[in-house]
Order: structure tokens, then sequence, then C-alpha cells
């Protein structure tokens, strides 16, 4: 049984917080363990930290939460949900936010267990308008959309609208990991499938030229099929 308490939504990340200045940017709390993503210095300059605090009577742990890419940066709201279980001693720990790497980014859910020794990820997936499935506060799945696009610079949704492909989906724990299975109806996948054969016929006859190109849209073809098999 998991007992989730307390959910603190974040604002965007406005401000510049020194270096030696911790801003809280989301929170929340279990029955034992109070969960806190923190940051230090400017969130794109290579001294900057990003954090996820588990801290209690048991101790605390850490885990960074930094990218290569992006370093610190967020971009609009952070959530922070925990749910604690009493009959294992384990929390499962879920931080949604776009992280950067253009205007078109979309949110990312990243997925932490945390037990007495040891904070560790479980996992992450970009996933649009997440909704976090409870069963007696028990978070057992986070339905969403999962976006295949044609677009190689976007990063993200709305560039070009015709591009973009989304598909129900739900994510939970499992599958060594996270699984991420399709939810989408039959008469809705039949529906999405024409409209994305015939968006890519017309791409690759824009791009019959160039064979880089038509390549990457027909890798974007592979993961779309190979996710709706997944159903």
């Amino acid at each position: 049984m998991f007992i989730l308490r307390g959910l603190l939504t974040s604002a965007l990340l406005i401000g510049c917080a020194s270096a030696a200045e911790v801003e809280q940017i989301a929170a929340t709390r279990t029955w034992t363990w109070q969960v806190t993503v923190a940051a230090t210095g400017q969130p794109g300059e290579a001294d900057c930290t990003l954090d996820l605090i588990t801290e209690s009577y048991k101790g605390r742990q850490q885990i960074s939460l930094k990218r290569i890419e992006t370093l610190c940066t967020l971009l609009g709201p952070v959530q922070v949900l925990a749910a604690e279980s009493l009959d294992f001693g384990a929390v499962q720990i879920f931080v949604e936010a776009i992280r950067g790497g253009g205007e078109h980014a979309g949110p990312v859910v990243e997925v932490f267990a945390l037990t007495d020794s040891a904070l560790r990820k479980i996992g992450e997936q970009e996933l649009f308008d997440a909704s976090y499935q409870r069963h007696d506060q028990t978070i057992v799945a986070v339905t969403g959309k999962k976006l295949f696009s044609f677009c190689v610079i976007c990063g993200g949704p709305d560039a070009n609208p015709d591009d973009d492909f989304f598909i129900p989906a739900t994510l939970t724990i499992g599958c060594d990991g996270l699984c991420l299975t399709p939810t989408i109806k039959r008469a809705e996948r039949t529906a999405i499938e024409k409209q994305f054969a015939e968006r890519k016929a017309k791409l690759l006859a824009e791009v019959k030229d160039e064979p880089s190109a038509q390549t990457r849209i027909l890798a974007t073809e592979r993961v779309f099929r190979q996710f709706l098999q997944r159903h």
C-alpha cells in the first residue's frame, strides 16, 4: 500500500539565485520524507546545481537533475509527487518539468525510487498532458500523450502541427524500468495511421533528392509503428 501526502507545484523559475543561495523549486512530503527540488546559481551556467533532495529522521539522500545539454534550465511549472510504501519501505517519486532544449520542448516525467539507503532514478519519459492516476492514494499509472514528429529541430510540438502525431499512452513502473503502452482505440488508430502515411508520403516527395532526410522520415515511421504494436 502506498500513501500519497501533499503536492506543491512551483511557479516558473524566475529570478537569479546566486551560487551561494538555494532556491526551492518544488516540494512535497510523505509520512516520513520531505522531498524537494532545489537549485543554485544561474540555470544556464556550468556551475549551477539542480537536485532532488529527500530528508527525514532516517537520513538525507540527494541526486542531481542537471543535464549535459540544458544544464539546470527548467521551462514552466515543476511538479513533485511522492508515494510511500508501508509494506516495503520504498518511496516512488515523480518529477515533471520541461527540461529545456528549445521553445517547443515537451514535459518530461522522471521517476525515482527511494529507500532508507539510496535514491536512484528508474527512468524518464517525455509525456504531454500527464495525469497521475491513483488507487487508494497510490500512484498506479501516469496517463498522457506520446509525441511522434517529423520535425527534426522542433524539440516538441507546434512548429508545424501537420508534422505532429500524439498517441494516448499509459506510463507504469516495470519492464526493467518504465513501461509506456499506447491506449489508442482502434478507430482512432486507423485514422491517425492514415494521416501519418499521407504526411510521410508528402514529405518524402519533397526530399526525394535528399537521402539523409528520407532516412530520417522512415526512421520516424519505424518507431511510430513499433510503438503502436505494443497495444
